[in-house]
């Protein structure tokens, strides 16, 4: 309700819009989680949101992650790369970006590319949990599974609660042959 108030005191800002697109995001997610499948009544409030934020400010590099997310998830890969392109083209410098991308190109196949996106994002910020866990998936796939099972152990230090975590481990054990291990 917050980010409606201010949206309804000030309809200009992007933040705002950008604020409850986030908001919508979480819920989607939450309820994808439920459901197993991502078709949520959250999912065209948080669309719209997140193109009403870029069209205030096109350079709101946090909108155009969302939509970049959004874009994933309804499976249109090309337009997630490109809005996590012009995020990095926005600013180099921002971690979630190259992550995005990374996780986008892991999906397809390429994982050389997605291992250089999230060392970038672990170079801008080492405390970025998420980049930890996207490079062990890539390192995974190109059979790196030590220097993965290294990747997750610093992730399990930064949340030791993530079940991704967990399930991420016991891919790489069962890659391995480690079936024990994977159980």
């Amino acid at each position: 309700t917050y980010a409606g108030e201010a949206i309804e005191r000030h309809r200009g800002r992007a933040d705002a819009y950008y604020m409850r697109a986030e908001a919508y995001y979480q819920k989607a997610q939450e309820e994808t989680l439920r459901s197993g499948s991502w078709t949520s009544e959250w999912h065209k409030p948080c669309t719209l949101d997140a193109e009403r934020a870029i069209r205030l400010d096109k350079k709101n590099v946090e909108a155009l992650c969302i939509r970049s997310r959004l874009h994933s998830f309804t499976g249109n890969d090309d337009a997630a790369l490109s809005d996590c392109e012009k995020v990095i083209g926005l600013n180099p410098r921002f971690a979630r970006a190259y992550v995005l991308r990374g996780i986008i190109r892991c999906m397809r196949e390429d994982h050389r590319g997605s291992l250089r996106d999230c060392t970038k994002a672990i170079e801008l910020n080492p405390l970025y949990l998420w980049a930890y866990t996207n490079r062990a998936r890539a390192l995974r796939k190109l059979g790196q599974f030590k220097s993965a099972l290294e990747d997750l152990t610093r992730a399990e230090q930064l949340d030791a609660t993530l079940s991704t975590v967990k399930i991420c481990r016991a891919q790489v054990f069962y890659d391995q042959g480690a079936l024990d291990r994977s159980l």
